[in-house]
């Protein structure tokens, strides 16, 4: 149990500083989007919008996660 909970919880660690990084190369291309021109400031608007809802969402699934396997629940979702 106790296993199972801290592979989860390395698992959510590890996949946050993916994200992390995965952000940092997106805004460095959207950034370079715009001073190259392949882009508009509203195009870039959207990317910006796009990443900020997913990021969102995939704290809240990791809230979930985390507060399932705190209280015990270790059932599929």
């Amino acid at each position: 149990m106790k296993r199972m909970m801290t592979l989860i919880l390395v698992m959510l660690a590890l996949g946050t500083l993916a994200n992390a990084g995965q952000l940092a190369v997106q805004n460095a291309r959207i950034r370079q989007g715009l001073r190259n021109g392949t882009l508009t400031r509203g195009e870039a608007a959207r990317l910006r919008a796009s990443e900020r809802r997913l990021r969102r969402q995939m704290r809240r699934q990791n809230r979930r996660i985390t507060r399932l396997t705190r209280n015990g629940r270790n059932r599929t979702f």
